[in-house]
């Protein structure tokens, strides 16, 4: 059994050039050992969402949060006199195509990430980043535009929300804000998403978020034996599982080589495993 696993090991990650993320595990599994499961396989669609696949899930929706440049966040909603508003499989094909098609008339390359919300009656709206739409293609809202009175208080402390047309057009109310923090957008939709999943009505086999295809990926740039400890911004209540953010390579790359000179990390990578989702950073940080 101890020779399926090697000990002490780290996997450094890169995100983007100034985001790297270092793992340390006890114990993993060694590659091309097979696993049995013991455990029996839930067989009801309907049933929620284990807590590991929503944790893996939040994992990979800041991936690609992180390693992709976002312009926008974007609530999307649906006219129920456009689509049925309680059928978010066909929605999501609808909008898929839509974007697709678009894109080839427009000559744009739009790229999405979209976490859906379901409203206390069982419909649902879209949270989201976007991105490649062209300024043209949008309008600003003003005070004088149908919307709600907190929108018009966000406008009157002097937010840009913005308008989709065309999606307005083909699907129901949208609205855009700038994203001006793009590590602080990256920690918020990937904590919202592990809120909302907890008690949204998607089934054990649905997907808990949508996106373009493309997308940036994060990319493994060194596994190894771990020759320290280090001050970790995450672990697991066991310490089997602690895990870093660090800005350059040259640091983590440190505890594999066998030299222990690792700073404090900084305090927006302690953010980005903080638990709390907080009030909304596209409104507030500049």
């Amino acid at each position: 059994m101890y020779a399926d696993f090697d000990y002490d090991v780290g996997i450094l990650k890169k995100y983007t050039d100034d985001c790297y993320k270092l793992t340390y595990m006890r114990a993993c599994r060694k590659e091309g050992i097979a696993v049995e499961l013991n455990k029996e396989r839930c067989t009801d669609p309907d049933a929620p969402k284990s807590a590991a696949s929503i944790s893996r899930t939040r994992a990979k929706i800041k991936e690609l949060a992180i390693c992709n440049d976002w312009e926008h966040f974007v609530t999307l909603t649906i006219d129920k006199t456009k689509h049925d508003r309680y059928d978010l499989d066909r929605y999501k094909k609808k909008l898929s195509k839509w974007i697709n098609n678009y894109n080839e008339r427009q000559g744009t390359a739009i790229r999405y990430l979209l976490i859906p919300e379901e409203h206390k009656d069982g419909a649902w709206h879209i949270h989201g980043l976007l991105a490649g739409i062209p300024q043209e293609h949008l309008q600003e809202f003003t005070l004088d535009c149908n919307i709600t009175a907190r929108m018009r208080r966000m406008i009157r402390r002097g937010k840009r929300l913005l308008n989709w047309p065309s999606y307005a057009g083909n699907f129901g109310f949208v609205s855009m804000e700038l994203i001006r923090n793009s590590e602080r957008a990256a920690t918020y939709i990937a904590k919202y998403v592990e809120k909302q999943a907890l008690k949204n009505r998607i089934g054990r086999y649905d997907n808990m978020y949508y996106c373009s295809q493309g997308l940036k990926r994060c990319e493994v740039v060194y596994k190894d034996n771990l020759y320290f400890d280090f001050v970790s911004d995450y672990k697991s209540k066991d310490g089997a599982v602690k895990v870093r953010y660090f800005t350059n390579i040259d640091e983590p790359m440190k505890l594999f080589n066998g030299v222990f000179d690792i700073p404090v990390s900084s305090e927006w990578f302690s953010e980005i495993v903080d638990d709390d989702v907080g009030d909304n950073p596209f409104l507030e940080c500049a």
